[in-house]
Order: C-alpha cells, then structure tokens, then sequence
C-alpha cells in the first residue's frame, strides 16, 4: 500500500491529462452522487455491520470464559 501510494505520488505529475483520457477511451464522464445517497448508503452499511455481530456477541456473553477456553 504504501509503495503504491509513492509510486503514484511521484508518476502522477509525468502523466498528462490526454495520455490518461486515451486510456480510459470513451469512459470520460463522471457519475456524481448526492449526499443524501452517500449518507444512506453508510448508514445502510454500519446497520449491516451492527446485525452481523449481534449474533456472536450475545452467543460470547452466554459462555463463561472456563468454558470458551475449554474449546481450544
């Protein structure tokens, strides 16, 4: 990650705006998003993230921690 991030940091200003438009062909638009929809979708992702660990945690809260070590 970090090479990735010094690679482009120092190539970035030796690639021109046509050499990069010539390869992206005919994707030159871009598609904006509203607010609205970015906020929805990360309070759709975090009420995701909270259902999926509801099940574990209250399954660890039963266990005792003799008995969740036992396993191993």
């Amino acid at each position: 990650l970090a090479a990735g991030f010094a690679l482009s940091f120092f190539a970035a200003p030796y690639i021109e705006q046509s050499e990069f438009t010539a390869f992206l062909g005919s994707a030159q638009s871009v598609k904006m998003f509203s607010p609205a929809v970015v906020g929805q979708a990360m309070l759709f992702a975090v009420v995701v993230a909270c259902l999926a660990g509801i099940y574990p945690a209250w399954k660890a809260s039963r266990l005792s921690p003799v008995e969740a070590i036992s396993y191993e």
